[in-house]
Protein backbone atom coordinates (compact mmCIF):
# COMPACT_ATOMS: atom_id res chain seq x y z
CA UNK A 1 0.00 0.00 0.00
CA UNK A 2 1.88 3.33 -1.42
CA UNK A 3 -0.96 5.92 -0.63
CA UNK A 4 -0.06 6.09 2.86
CA UNK A 5 4.23 6.30 2.45
CA UNK A 6 4.19 10.91 2.08
CA UNK A 7 2.21 13.09 3.63
CA UNK A 8 2.63 17.27 3.61
CA UNK A 9 1.42 20.76 5.82
CA UNK A 10 1.64 24.05 5.40
CA UNK A 11 2.08 26.95 6.99
CA UNK A 12 1.14 30.64 6.85
CA UNK A 13 3.73 32.95 7.89
CA UNK A 14 2.57 36.18 8.72
CA UNK A 15 4.09 39.42 7.14
CA UNK A 16 7.09 40.66 8.65
CA UNK A 17 8.65 43.85 8.39
CA UNK A 18 11.90 44.61 10.35
CA UNK A 19 11.26 48.69 10.83
CA UNK A 20 14.60 51.09 12.15
CA UNK A 21 14.92 54.49 13.10
CA UNK A 22 18.40 56.09 14.13
CA UNK A 23 18.08 59.48 15.33
CA UNK A 24 21.10 62.32 15.68
CA UNK A 25 21.38 66.06 16.46
CA UNK A 26 24.17 68.29 14.69
CA UNK A 27 24.72 70.12 17.85
CA UNK A 28 25.47 68.70 20.96
CA UNK A 29 26.36 71.81 23.30
CA UNK A 30 24.25 75.12 21.80
CA UNK A 31 23.69 77.69 23.65
CA UNK A 32 20.43 79.48 24.55
CA UNK A 33 17.96 80.27 21.47
CA UNK A 34 20.16 78.63 19.30
CA UNK A 35 19.13 76.71 16.45
CA UNK A 36 19.65 72.93 16.07
CA UNK A 37 18.83 70.18 13.60
CA UNK A 38 17.53 66.83 14.58
CA UNK A 39 17.47 64.33 11.83
CA UNK A 40 15.54 61.29 11.70
CA UNK A 41 16.68 58.11 9.23
CA UNK A 42 13.81 55.48 9.23
CA UNK A 43 14.56 52.19 6.76
CA UNK A 44 12.50 48.66 6.39
CA UNK A 45 15.15 45.96 6.22
CA UNK A 46 11.75 43.78 5.44
CA UNK A 47 11.69 41.12 4.17
CA UNK A 48 7.73 42.60 3.38
CA UNK A 49 6.54 45.78 2.94
CA UNK A 50 5.75 47.93 5.99
CA UNK A 51 1.84 49.80 5.67
CA UNK A 52 0.62 52.76 8.00
CA UNK A 53 4.08 54.16 8.80
CA UNK A 54 3.81 56.23 11.72
CA UNK A 55 7.35 58.08 13.98
CA UNK A 56 6.35 59.45 17.01
CA UNK A 57 8.48 62.12 17.32
CA UNK A 58 6.68 64.74 20.33
CA UNK A 59 8.89 67.90 21.21
CA UNK A 60 10.26 67.84 24.57
CA UNK A 61 9.62 71.01 26.02
CA UNK A 62 12.63 73.47 25.53
CA UNK A 63 12.35 73.16 21.81
CA UNK A 64 10.61 75.00 19.37
CA UNK A 65 9.92 74.14 16.41
CA UNK A 66 10.81 76.52 13.43
CA UNK A 67 10.66 74.21 10.21
CA UNK A 68 10.80 70.43 9.22
CA UNK A 69 11.75 68.77 5.66
CA UNK A 70 10.77 65.14 4.94
CA UNK A 71 11.59 63.39 1.78
CA UNK A 72 8.22 61.17 2.70
CA UNK A 73 5.38 61.97 4.16
CA UNK A 74 4.26 64.61 6.59
CA UNK A 75 4.95 66.10 10.24
CA UNK A 76 1.75 67.09 12.25
CA UNK A 77 0.61 67.02 15.92
CA UNK A 78 4.77 65.59 16.98
CA UNK A 79 3.52 62.15 14.31
CA UNK A 80 5.36 61.53 11.08
CA UNK A 81 2.93 59.81 9.15
CA UNK A 82 3.70 57.98 5.69
CA UNK A 83 1.70 55.45 3.57
CA UNK A 84 4.46 52.73 3.73
CA UNK A 85 7.98 51.52 3.52
CA UNK A 86 9.00 48.98 0.93
CA UNK A 87 11.52 46.53 1.31
CA UNK A 88 15.16 48.20 1.87
CA UNK A 89 13.66 51.94 1.91
CA UNK A 90 14.82 54.80 3.65
CA UNK A 91 12.90 58.16 4.53
CA UNK A 92 14.59 60.91 6.52
CA UNK A 93 12.71 63.85 8.86
CA UNK A 94 15.26 67.15 9.64
CA UNK A 95 13.42 69.07 12.45
CA UNK A 96 14.64 72.23 13.14
CA UNK A 97 14.34 73.92 16.85
CA UNK A 98 14.66 76.76 18.63
CA UNK A 99 16.69 75.94 21.70
CA UNK A 100 14.17 78.02 24.87
CA UNK A 101 15.42 76.00 27.75
CA UNK A 102 18.62 74.74 29.82
CA UNK A 103 20.18 71.92 31.46
CA UNK A 104 20.05 68.70 29.43
CA UNK A 105 17.16 68.06 27.01
CA UNK A 106 16.72 64.63 25.73
CA UNK A 107 14.64 64.12 22.69
CA UNK A 108 13.00 60.48 22.16
CA UNK A 109 11.90 59.16 18.35
CA UNK A 110 9.86 55.69 18.03
CA UNK A 111 8.66 53.80 14.86
CA UNK A 112 5.69 51.64 14.43
CA UNK A 113 3.99 49.88 11.28
CA UNK A 114 1.12 47.03 10.75
CA UNK A 115 3.20 44.47 10.22
CA UNK A 116 4.77 41.76 12.97
CA UNK A 117 8.28 43.27 13.69
CA UNK A 118 10.95 40.60 14.38
CA UNK A 119 13.21 43.16 15.73
CA UNK A 120 11.88 45.41 17.99
CA UNK A 121 15.20 46.70 19.23
CA UNK A 122 15.62 48.97 16.48
CA UNK A 123 12.48 50.74 16.87
CA UNK A 124 13.37 54.09 18.72
CA UNK A 125 16.26 55.91 19.28
CA UNK A 126 16.81 59.19 21.45
CA UNK A 127 19.64 61.87 21.81
CA UNK A 128 20.37 64.61 24.07
CA UNK A 129 22.02 68.04 24.39
CA UNK A 130 23.29 70.37 27.09
CA UNK A 131 22.40 73.97 27.42
CA UNK A 132 24.73 75.90 29.77
CA UNK A 133 23.17 78.17 31.92
CA UNK A 134 22.14 81.71 31.13
CA UNK A 135 20.55 84.86 32.33
CA UNK A 136 19.20 87.90 31.25
CA UNK A 137 20.42 91.04 33.31
CA UNK A 138 18.16 94.17 32.88
CA UNK A 139 19.52 97.73 34.10
CA UNK A 140 17.57 101.11 34.66
CA UNK A 141 19.34 104.20 35.71
CA UNK A 142 16.89 107.05 36.58
CA UNK A 143 17.34 109.87 38.14
CA UNK A 144 15.25 112.17 40.84
CA UNK A 145 15.51 115.25 39.52
CA UNK A 146 16.59 116.05 35.84
CA UNK A 147 17.09 119.94 36.46
CA UNK A 148 19.10 120.59 39.68
CA UNK A 149 20.93 124.23 40.27
CA UNK A 150 24.68 124.04 40.55
CA UNK A 151 25.44 122.10 44.21
CA UNK A 152 21.63 120.63 44.48
CA UNK A 153 22.13 116.73 45.37
CA UNK A 154 20.57 114.58 43.27
CA UNK A 155 19.84 111.11 43.75
CA UNK A 156 20.26 108.52 41.12
CA UNK A 157 18.45 105.10 41.31
CA UNK A 158 20.02 101.63 39.76
CA UNK A 159 17.65 98.84 39.05
CA UNK A 160 18.95 95.58 38.30
CA UNK A 161 16.54 92.98 37.42
CA UNK A 162 17.74 89.28 36.37
CA UNK A 163 15.13 87.81 33.67
CA UNK A 164 16.49 84.39 33.71
CA UNK A 165 16.73 81.91 32.72
CA UNK A 166 18.49 81.12 35.10
CA UNK A 167 19.68 82.37 38.69
CA UNK A 168 23.22 85.04 38.57
CA UNK A 169 26.09 85.08 40.38
CA UNK A 170 28.74 87.50 40.75
CA UNK A 171 26.55 90.36 39.61
CA UNK A 172 28.33 93.60 39.34
CA UNK A 173 27.41 97.16 38.53
CA UNK A 174 29.66 99.73 37.40
CA UNK A 175 28.67 103.55 37.65
CA UNK A 176 31.87 105.24 37.04
CA UNK A 177 30.67 108.64 37.95
CA UNK A 178 32.17 112.01 35.28
CA UNK A 179 34.32 114.38 36.48
CA UNK A 180 30.84 117.03 36.77
CA UNK A 181 29.42 114.78 39.22
CA UNK A 182 30.86 114.22 43.10
CA UNK A 183 29.90 111.38 45.00
CA UNK A 184 28.20 112.18 48.33
CA UNK A 185 26.38 108.72 49.32
CA UNK A 186 25.12 105.59 48.89
CA UNK A 187 22.61 103.20 50.08
CA UNK A 188 25.00 99.64 49.41
CA UNK A 189 26.88 98.00 51.79
CA UNK A 190 28.75 96.16 49.33
CA UNK A 191 30.43 99.61 47.40
CA UNK A 192 33.84 99.15 46.32
CA UNK A 193 36.48 100.92 44.90
CA UNK A 194 35.83 103.21 41.47
CA UNK A 195 32.39 103.07 42.08
CA UNK A 196 31.99 98.91 41.31
CA UNK A 197 29.01 97.56 43.29
CA UNK A 198 29.32 94.11 43.77
CA UNK A 199 25.22 92.65 44.27
CA UNK A 200 26.64 88.76 44.46
CA UNK A 201 23.79 86.69 43.44
CA UNK A 202 20.50 87.23 42.24
CA UNK A 203 17.90 84.78 41.62
CA UNK A 204 15.63 84.31 38.37
CA UNK A 205 12.89 87.63 38.83
CA UNK A 206 14.84 89.49 41.58
CA UNK A 207 16.05 92.78 41.99
CA UNK A 208 18.67 95.11 43.79
CA UNK A 209 17.96 98.33 44.34
CA UNK A 210 21.22 101.08 44.35
CA UNK A 211 20.52 104.37 45.21
CA UNK A 212 23.11 106.99 44.79
CA UNK A 213 23.66 110.56 45.51
CA UNK A 214 26.16 113.14 44.15
CA UNK A 215 26.71 116.93 43.83
CA UNK A 216 26.94 118.25 40.61
CA UNK A 217 29.68 120.86 40.05
CA UNK A 218 29.51 122.33 36.79
CA UNK A 219 26.91 123.58 34.45
CA UNK A 220 24.83 122.11 31.58
CA UNK A 221 24.43 118.97 30.57
CA UNK A 222 26.04 116.23 32.40
CA UNK A 223 25.51 112.47 31.78
CA UNK A 224 25.80 108.80 33.80
CA UNK A 225 25.75 105.73 33.32
CA UNK A 226 25.99 102.18 34.44
CA UNK A 227 26.41 98.63 33.18
CA UNK A 228 25.96 95.19 34.65
CA UNK A 229 27.66 91.72 34.61
CA UNK A 230 27.94 88.91 35.85
CA UNK A 231 29.65 85.34 35.41
CA UNK A 232 27.49 83.40 33.43
CA UNK A 233 26.29 84.43 29.96
CA UNK A 234 24.09 86.66 29.03
CA UNK A 235 21.78 86.49 26.46
CA UNK A 236 20.36 89.73 25.83
CA UNK A 237 23.29 91.93 25.99
CA UNK A 238 21.34 95.20 24.80
CA UNK A 239 20.11 95.73 28.50
CA UNK A 240 23.08 95.52 30.45
CA UNK A 241 23.44 99.56 29.97
CA UNK A 242 21.54 102.26 30.73
CA UNK A 243 22.11 106.22 31.13
CA UNK A 244 20.49 109.38 32.04
CA UNK A 245 21.18 113.10 32.31
CA UNK A 246 20.84 116.00 34.17
CA UNK A 247 20.61 120.02 32.84
CA UNK A 248 22.07 121.75 35.98
CA UNK A 249 21.20 125.39 36.24
CA UNK A 250 23.31 128.30 37.63
CA UNK A 251 22.41 129.61 40.52
CA UNK A 252 23.02 133.32 41.91
CA UNK A 253 23.01 135.00 45.90
CA UNK A 254 21.68 138.48 44.88
CA UNK A 255 22.05 140.81 48.04
CA UNK A 256 20.70 144.46 47.91
CA UNK A 257 21.93 147.37 49.94
CA UNK A 258 19.55 150.89 50.77
CA UNK A 259 21.33 153.32 52.12
CA UNK A 260 20.31 157.25 52.46
CA UNK A 261 22.21 160.15 53.36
Amino acid sequence: EMTNNFDNETVDVEKSADVSIIKFVDNNNPNYHDLVKWTLIISNMGPDKANNIWVEEALPEGLILVNYTATKGIYDRERWVMCCLNSSEVQTLELVCKVNKTGQIINFATIHADEFDPDESNNHDNESIYVPPVIDLQISLNVNNSNPVLGEAVRWMIIVTNNGPDNATGVIVEDILPEELLFESDKLAKRGLSNVWNIGSLNVGDKAYINVTTLPNALGIISNDAKVNANELDWNMSNNYDEDIINVNPVADLVITKSVD
